[in-house]
């Protein structure tokens, strides 16, 4: 004999429910492209330079779904006013997402019309996630930012196509730790415009490297700064062994990985052996030293506890800080151990 459980039928009919079918299609829509936008914030690479000009491409896209096209066309989408009603589409204008538009208009074929009203109170729901959206992007990005916005500088492709004149603006918020010659590193960055096939030298320069030397996407910058030291012209002082790693993923399409370009920089020299681009490559490399968000500082807390656990919570400072090294470093230590240690104690 069946038994019917009331509960788990209550759950079923709700998920069977056109109100919940609406929400998960426009959801299916609307959060993969929140999706795009986080993962600048949680790459680990080098987007500092990017994830500006990212999110000014897809911010408008998520405007266009609920802002009148012509209140977009006047003005920045950053500079529209997301809380006047005045801006928005009409409701029944608004666009949810393929899957949510077809459901919809299924809905509204039923000759009882006994949809409408869910279909009005979604339609309110998803204006009112809109305008919360945005309004969060609004607040967390200062698209006027000079610093912000200069930063790009650090785009190889813009680097070499003298889009930036001058990069004295934005050495001069480095001038503390680098203390560097504003003149020679200006006419570092103008010769580098000149540079004839710069670009197509790096990218035979990567054709040639031998495989061991093609690294997973990291800035090394990072890597040569320990966790417990502020930043000082000490840290970031160039070498040659330093910057010699580079990325499987340095060429792409005419994306090139601009950690793998200024480390390739920085190994040109002229005739008296010095850097030709060393005042640039040392600028370079403190200003993607700098995190773009705030997911680094996460991932390192998240590290923590699962290093110093109830079990093991006395700890030193000192002994976490090197366990958190080594993850870092030597992020399969199994596979490390077997390969390197126990191959050589027990030979072959």
């Amino acid at each position: 004999m069946l038994i019917q459980c009331e509960p788990a039928l209550s759950i079923l009919n709700g998920l069977n429910s056109s109100t919940t079918h609406l929400h998960y299609n426009f959801l299916g829509y609307i959060l993969p492209i929140v999706n795009n936008l986080n993962v600048e914030f949680q790459s680990e690479g080098v987007r500092i330079h990017t994830f500006l000009e990212k999110i000014t491409t897809e911010f408008p896209v998520i405007l266009d779904n609920f802002i009148r096209a012509t209140v977009l066309k006047s003005r920045n989408s950053f500079e529209v006013d997301v809380g006047d009603i005045k801006n928005y589409r009409k409701i029944e204008e608004m666009y949810v997402g393929g899957k949510t538009e077809i459901l919809i208009r299924q809905l509204e074929q039923d000759p009882e019309k006994k949809f409408d009203g869910v279909i009005a109170a979604f339609r309110v729901k998803a204006q009112a996630f809109y305008v919360e959206l945005s309004k969060q992007i609004q607040k967390r990005i200062d698209h006027k930012d000079p610093l912000l916005v200069n930063l790009a500088c650090v785009d190889p492709v813009k680097a070499v196509s003298g889009t930036f004149p001058s990069i004295a603006f934005v050495y001069s918020k480095f001038d503390d730790v680098l203390k560097l010659n504003v003149d020679e590193v200006d006419y570092e960055w103008r010769r580098l415009s000149s540079h004839e096939n710069v670009l197509e030298k790096f990218k035979e320069h990567f054709k040639r490297l031998p495989k061991k030397k093609k690294l997973k996407t990291k800035t090394h910058v990072r890597e040569t700064i320990p966790l417990e030291l502020n930043l000082s012209a000490e840290d970031i002082t160039e070498t040659e062994d330093e910057i010699e790693v580079v990325s499987e993923q340095s060429v792409v399409g005419e994306e090139i990985d601009a950690a793998a370009f200024w480390s390739y920089l920085a190994t040109l020299k002229n005739a008296n052996g010095k850097q030709t681009y060393g005042n640039i490559c040392r600028l370079m490399k403190a200003i993607m030293s700098l995190p773009h968000s705030s997911a680094g500082a996460e991932r390192k807390f998240s590290l923590l506890k699962l290093i110093k656990t109830p079990l093991r919570n006395k700890l030193a400072p000192d002994t976490i800080s090197c366990l958190m090294q080594v993850h870092r470093y030597i992020p399969n230590i199994d596979t490390w151990y077997v390969q390197y240690v126990a191959k050589k104690s027990l030979g072959p």
